[in-house]
């Protein structure tokens, strides 16, 4: 089980609250509710019964056997804020520390939870924040994505490394470390969104082409498709407002699944 467990991506657990509605909503039986979310989102027909009942849990205020992971149970507890208001909330909050405290763990999962239970009661992760969060991810997925359409093999893409020893050849070695600032809002295409900027960094600087003869003589035939593109993956994210520069709930979510808290 424990082995599935770590199978199950995020775009199951959302389809898996939304179908969870659906019993709500439209009368789905849990069995006809865990066969929708198997044939939409690819997850274990088993572990989708097991998630509606968690998600059932939450919003009564009952205990619930199955173990989730925190980031997981912390997306229920701000999708089911989000429908169902604080009340409902609160019961989920009651559900998570009946779980803590009643079902069977091994010690790091326990600790992972119960760090996550601590954190929103002690106020460390505002449940209005999450909410936010996961609607502007929403709008930056869907509307930024992926992009495979150039070749990805090392003499057509632009080489960051070479990048950052040149720059601090010229002084301008600050740059690297304010590009590593840089992050998503789906924790994806990072390096996309830093080639742009130093591309254009170094256009306005003058010294692209010096780059180019240098380190890069590619980037004058067969990488300039990729260069390009660069440009316009950074210009598409930062008009959405989809780069967030130094973020600590990027941080968060990215590096610690919500479960620590940054503190700078």
């Amino acid at each position: 089980m424990a082995k599935k467990r770590k199978d199950i991506t995020f775009p199951m657990i959302k389809n898996a609250y939304n179908v969870r509605k659906k019993i709500d909503y439209e009368g789905l039986t849990i069995k006809e509710a865990a066969e929708k979310i198997h044939n939409e989102s690819g997850m274990d027909k088993g572990s989708a019964q097991n998630y509606l009942n968690n998600i059932r849990c939450l919003k009564i205020g009952q205990e619930y056997d199955m173990k989730m992971k925190a980031v997981d149970t912390l997306y229920f507890l701000s999708q089911i804020y989000k429908d169902d208001g604080e009340s409902i909330f609160n019961n989920g909050l009651i559900a998570l520390n009946n779980h803590i405290n009643y079902a069977s763990f091994e010690l790091e999962e326990k600790s992972s939870v119960e760090k996550l239970y601590n954190n929103l009661i002690d106020g460390k992760i505002n449940i209005h924040d999450v909410i936010t969060y996961y609607e502007e991810y929403d709008i930056f997925y869907s509307l930024v994505p992926v992009d495979k359409s150039f070749e990805s093999r090392s003499k057509t893409v632009f080489p960051l490394e070479e990048a950052y020893v040149f720059l601090e050849e010229k002084g301008y070695g600050n740059v690297h470390s304010e590009v590593l600032k840089l992050h998503t809002y789906n924790g994806k295409r990072e390096s996309t969104v830093r080639r742009g900027y130093i591309i254009l960094f170094m256009e306005k600087k003058g010294m692209l082409n010096e780059f180019l003869e240098k380190y890069w003589p590619d980037g004058k035939t067969t990488g300039k498709i990729n260069m390009q593109y660069c440009i316009n993956f950074y210009h598409k994210v930062d008009s959405i407002k989809g780069i967030v520069i130094n973020d600590n709930f990027v941080k968060l979510y990215k590096y610690s699944n919500y479960l620590t808290v940054a503190s700078e």
